[in-house]
This record gives C-alpha cells, sequence and structure tokens, in this order.
C-alpha cells in the first residue's frame, strides 16, 4: 500500500513523493517548474466543485507550484486582492457565474502571466468565447495533470518571450 508522507518538507526544485519504506518503487522527487522567473509560480484554482479543488491543488503542489483554491467568483476575487498570482485556472461554470465573468472581475488583480478555463463545454463556440473574453487556453474536463502542468509552463513561456 501507498502512503503519501503526510508533512512535507520543501527543498527547492524537489517534492517528495513517497515515504522512505518504499525504496526504489517511486522515483523520489520531480523537478519543479523552471519556467518562471521566479520561482514557485503562483497559481489560483476557481472551481466549484471540492473534490476537484482538492485534488487539482495537490497535483500542481507536487508539481512544485503554489496553488491556492476558491470554490466561487466571489471567493476568488478576495483571494486575489489579498495576493498576487501568475496563473488563474478557472471553472467555466461556478455558482455565482462563469469563469468568464471572473476573469472580468479580476481586471485590478490580473494574473501575471494569464487564464486558463477548464470546462465540461468543449465545442467551437464554447473554446471561442473563452478566449474572446481573454483567458490563454481551454482545456476539457477532466482535466490531465500533465496537460494542465504543460498548458501553464507553455502560458508563462509564451509571456516571457514577449516582454
Amino acid at each position: 500500500m501507498l502512503h503519501l508522507t503526510p508533512s512535507l518538507t520543501w527543498f527547492p526544485g524537489k517534492i517528495p513523493l513517497a515515504s522512505p519504506d518504499l525504496g526504489d518503487a517511486l522515483p523520489a522527487t520531480i523537478p519543479a517548474p523552471e519556467v518562471a522567473a521566479r520561482s514557485p509560480v503562483r497559481v489560483l484554482l476557481v472551481d466549484d466543485h471540492e473534490d476537484t479543488n482538492r485534488s487539482l491543488v495537490l497535483l500542481l503542489k507536487r508539481r512544485g507550484y503554489e496553488a491556492k483554491a476558491a470554490a466561487s467568483l466571489g471567493d476568488a476575487a478576495e483571494l486575489a486582492a489579498r495576493e498576487p498570482f501568475d496563473v488563474l485556472v478557472s471553472d467555466m461554470s461556478l455558482p455565482d457565474g462563469s469563469g468568464l465573468d471572473l476573469l472580468a472581475m479580476l481586471r485590478d488583480y490580473p494574473p501575471v502571466y494569464g487564464g486558463i478555463v477548464v470546462s465540461g463545454y468543449n465545442d467551437d463556440e464554447d473554446v471561442e468565447r473563452s478566449r474572446a473574453a481573454g483567458f490563454k487556453a481551454h482545456l476539457s474536463k477532466p482535466v490531465d495533470a500533465g496537460k494542465l502542468d504543460e498548458t501553464i509552463r507553455g502560458i508563462i513561456r509564451a509571456a516571457q518571450s514577449t516582454a
């Protein structure tokens, strides 16, 4: 049975994946993202589904991101007003509006590099609406952690190359 270490100690560039009693069953670390000028990249994740929020925040943290979760537009706006973030990852449908509304609300506290919409609605019209609202990418649910990581890195690289 796999037991994850309950409290993790941060070492730059390395994240413990499992307790030492597993031996060589899993690699001891995975590299942290190296695309930002400073580390770690701050991600604001907004989804009203508690399990999705919890699992994506955990996955992002294991990949070296500083991830914070919000369950609504109001919660996200409060977090953004208190602390800056680099990337917004938002569900399209939220209890008090949409991810499109959220990006408009955050004009005074925009993400440094941009936003990603995560949605179960993925026809061409939905993708175009999210891009027109200012999101840099539109991902389908269920979200693949590797694809999300790749998309975050791509957004940051693109922003840094135009800066």
